[in-house]
């Protein structure tokens, strides 16, 4: 720990941008360079804590918490301190591929981890990864680094966006042959197309694609498999192929490939590669509906929805970093069992202190407030299914929502508990009501009705290539087909308890390791509340 007392000495810095009214000119970054001595204070204010959350990426209450790669944060931030800059490179290589991308558009979950943040503003880490990365490329510090020795053995990664990119890296530190395959003209995916200049520089990306191919990464661009390279060919060619399309495209992919229902692949014309039945099965979601109330006080954000308060709030938002657009104002939530016989919760909430849909429409004309709700652990299951031989046909979704008496039943329980939450004498001073679903609807009937009518899909969808019955759980392989593997949500056997994001995560860092053969950690037992356990206790 460098400073004992830095995280009381030294403020947070605020981030260095270029003033508006020059960037409007330009797509540059919009990003300063910071001064090396207000890096090192900023470095001094981490804690270095016996017990650092900052770099844990565990997954607390269904969302992700600190470092979803692992980086050694506190370690690289006490060198940051003391002047040591190319270890503290060193430090942070050894766990991410691409710290000058993370530190310029990674939303930081780290941040939020911060234990300093418990009493005073989180340690700047993006400012400082971002710092770290930029002066070991300007000391030449990052150099190819190509593989000693070349196993013989080839790989084949469709997609070069961020995971794409991270998977070909491993994989050729392994000394495996890397070929990826993009269907733009330029390498890079989202990092290339989805992210504006003004944030990621697209130099940067080309920079790092360039230093790959120099160390032996071969980058195939124009090229989309299924359509100008057939699938089957990829298999014949090299020794394993990675999909990492979701829980949509993978299952997609594999149909119009030949590999599926045999039955349903021939009666689209599809010459059948494997019969695999499970493929496009299987498929589960979370789904939510909003529970809203009026509010008796002005204290919603529903003024900041009137059009002439927007060139306000984007100000404020430009100049000083706060104001309404400084949050997604979905900053509350929970976890809740729908009845006493599930052993731990099943139902998950988010609180908005607005009435709205998530799309912006059919605002309240009142202030008001509401609580997003469904259950986790549905047990409805849809499907995936190609329609046609043409992968640009998309293909036909059946959630089958509300199929089962169980996901009735908890849907039922799930109104009634969010109900009695806003019913709460904490909201007596600001409930003026309820306005939807409304007092109106009341019977289990009106409850599945109004649910079957206003509910939407949390954007979850997984389980489609699941392990088990499409992949193989010891080494991500679809099952008949030695050298085809899927990495995405689509393996999971059944949805996870809240959100799939960090879930997702770690499936990637454990197929990695089961494709580079390293040796497996052993299983984490993590304890967790059980409602039958607790009871037994007391």
């Amino acid at each position: 720990m460098g400073k004992p007392t830095g995280f009381l000495d030294y403020p947070r810095e605020p981030i260095h941008d270029r003033p508006p009214e020059e960037r409007v000119r330009d797509w540059k970054e919009m990003h300063l360079p910071i001064a090396e001595q207000t890096l090192r204070e900023q470095g001094g204010r981490c804690m270095d804590c016996g017990v650092p959350f900052c770099h844990t990426g565990k997954l607390i209450g269904g969302m992700a918490s600190g470092c979803p790669v692992h980086n050694f944060i506190p370690e690289w931030n006490d060198l940051v301190w003391r002047g040591n800059w190319k270890e503290a490179w060193i430090r942070l290589a050894k766990t991410n591929n691409f710290p000058e991308f993370t530190g310029r558009v990674c939303p930081a979950p780290c941040e939020g981890s911060c234990t300093v943040a418990i009493d005073l503003p989180a340690v700047n880490i993006k400012m400082i990864e971002e710092a770290i990365a930029d002066r070991a490329f300007a000391e030449g510090w990052v150099v190819p680094n190509p593989p000693a020795v070349r196993t013989g053995k080839r790989v084949a990664i469709v997609g070069s966006g961020p995971a794409g990119l991270a998977a070909a890296a491993q994989i050729n530190r392994a000394g495996h042959e890397v070929v990826v395959f993009e269907r733009d003209d330029r390498v890079g995916g989202l990092l290339m197309y989805g992210i504006p200049n003004m944030k990621l520089d697209k130099k940067l990306v080309e920079r790092r694609v360039r230093l790959m191919a120099e160390e032996g990464v071969r980058f195939v661009t124009g090229t989309e498999v299924g359509k100008d390279l057939p699938a089957a060919q990829l298999l014949r060619d090299f020794e394993a192929v990675v999909l990492c399309g979701g829980a949509i495209n993978s299952p997609q992919t594999l149909q119009v490939s030949g590999v599926g229902n045999a039955a349903e692949l021939e009666a689209l014309g599809i010459a059948v590669v494997h019969d695999l039945a499970a493929v496009g099965e299987n498929l589960q979601d979370h789904l939510e509906v909003y529970v809203q109330h009026e509010s008796t006080q002005p204290v919603s954000m529903q003024p900041a929805l009137k059009k002439w308060k927007r060139p306000y709030i984007g100000a404020r938002w430009l100049f000083f970093r706060d104001g309404p657009g400084a949050s997604n104002h979905f900053e509350a939530g929970g976890f809740a069992r729908s009845n006493d016989e599930v052993a731990y919760p099943n139902l998950m909430f988010h609180f908005l202190p607005l009435a709205i849909r998530y799309d912006g429409s059919a605002p309240a004309a009142a202030h008001g407030y509401q609580v997003h709700v469904g259950p986790m652990y549905s047990d409805a299951r849809g499907s995936v299914k190609i329609v046609s031989a043409d992968p640009r046909t998309k293909p036909a979704l059946r959630f089958n929502y509300l199929s089962t008496e169980q996901d009735r039943r908890e849907w039922v329980e799930a109104i009634k508990v969010a109900r009695s939450i806003l019913d709460r004498p904490a909201f007596d001073p600001y409930n003026a009501g309820e306005t939807s679903p409304g007092p109106a609807v009341q019977s289990e009937e009106e409850v599945l009705d109004w649910v079957a009518r206003d509910a939407e899909t949390a954007l979850h969808p997984s389980c489609t290539c699941a392990m088990g019955s499409v992949v193989d759980p010891g080494t991500m392989r679809v099952h008949g087909l030695d050298g085809l593997r899927v990495v995405d949500a689509s393996v999971f056997p059944f949805v996870p308890n809240g959100n799939i994001y960090a879930p997702v995560m770690m499936v990637a860092e454990k197929a990695a390791d089961l494709i580079r053969e390293n040796t497996p950690l052993e299983p984490i037992r993590a304890e967790f509340y059980r409602h039958a356990e607790r009871t037994a206790s007391r």
